[in-house]
């Protein structure tokens, strides 16, 4: 997913072509859910490991597929324009809101300072 998503195609194609590629994961929930537990992992690690680039992309992804797994269209637009243009530090709650841990303490500390970003309406 993550991959055609950088190359600029929809995530609905990103969908199609995982599903195209791995049909046994889309005809089964518990590996829906994995594919998701694996992106929330994956992001927490790249908090830790200091990529947040690369955590973004797993939050996005995240979100998305979330949407997909729920089988509606939950995952609103200003929810989604949120996690695309989120700063640092709401892509570290992101995670810490989903990681059963307290591995990403430390990490909060250090953006116990920076003020929120984001879109008002």
């Amino acid at each position: 997913v993550g991959q055609c998503v950088q190359q600029g195609q929809t995530f609905v194609a990103a969908i199609d072509d995982m599903n195209e590629n791995y049909p046994e994961v889309f005809e089964s929930p518990s590996k829906m859910k994995w594919a998701l537990s694996f992106l929330h992992s994956r992001g927490t690690q790249d908090v830790i490991d200091g990529n947040m680039k690369r955590a973004h992309h797993a939050a996005i992804c995240a979100t998305l597929l979330s949407g997909y797994l729920s089988n509606s269209s939950d995952v609103s637009p200003m929810k989604l324009y949120d996690i695309v243009h989120a700063d640092d530090k709401t892509i570290l709650t992101y995670f810490r809101k989903r990681a059963s841990c307290s591995c990403l303490d430390e990490k909060r500390k250090e953006y116990k300072g920076v003020k929120k970003t984001g879109k008002c309406c």
